[in-house]
């Protein structure tokens, strides 16, 4: 089986998958994941930094006033902190060859039984992005990166002068097993928990497995012959 570009892969229930594979992204509010931790104690789905700056020792300077503000272990909230997150398993373009981890396994065959492999994800890519665009909703999309609790990152730092959206593409560095894949929707209403877009069916794009056919694979890069 040939992909085109790197291999993106949902876990999920049966009936979840189907309706992926009708058209169906589920967009759950960064905030729903951050309260799925808080309130319900789940760190492997939740996280209640989701979209936060964190910042762990920080001073900043009020020149005007002649004073100084102290930070220490603080989280900030962002303008896309309550932004919309579609979440996907990516797998590196740039390894050779890849395999779950025990680890990965252990915890992702928690996700679902049913597994959806995107075999071009240019297209797929594209569709999402066309939807959305469609119903004016700015999107971004790309790799998490992933950071030390405990340090201030510059790289994080950074990001942010690309824009501040990038805040949501950094968790941190013990979520680092799902490699995730994220679409990001921002929108000026927040009223609702979750965010809904028909990207039409993908079974040309797209295909089923059992998560434990997944998770037991391996992916082999094949190099274009120049």
């Amino acid at each position: 089986m040939i992909i085109k570009g790197f291999p993106l892969i949902k876990f999920q229930s049966a009936k979840r998958i189907e309706d992926l594979q009708n058209g169906l992204i589920y967009m759950n509010s960064l905030e729903w994941y951050r309260n799925h931790e808080s309130e319900n104690g789940d760190i492997v789905v939740g996280d209640s930094f989701e979209a936060k700056f964190h910042i762990n020792e920080a001073k900043f300077n009020l020149l005007d006033m002649g004073d100084e503000i102290e930070i220490h272990d603080k989280l900030i909230t962002t303008s896309v902190s309550n932004d919309y997150a579609y979440c996907m398993f990516g797998i590196n373009p740039y390894r050779n060859s890849f395999s779950f981890t025990n680890e990965q396994k252990e915890i992702i065959e928690n996700f679902g039984d049913t597994a959806l492999l995107i075999l071009d994800k240019d297209e797929f890519i594209n569709r999402v992005q066309t939807e959305a665009l469609k119903k004016g909703l700015d999107v971004y999309n790309g790799f998490v990166q992933y950071y030390e609790e405990k340090e201030d990152s510059v790289n994080l730092i950074l990001s942010l002068l690309s824009g501040m959206h990038n805040i949501a593409f950094w968790k941190r560095k013990k979520y680092i097993y799902q490699q995730e894949y994220r679409f990001l929707i921002h929108t000026q209403s927040y009223e609702r928990e979750h965010l809904e877009l028909n990207i039409g069916d993908i079974r040309d794009i797209s295909r089923v497995f059992k998560t434990s056919e997944i998770l037991n694979a391996r992916v082999i890069k094949i190099e274009k012959e120049v």
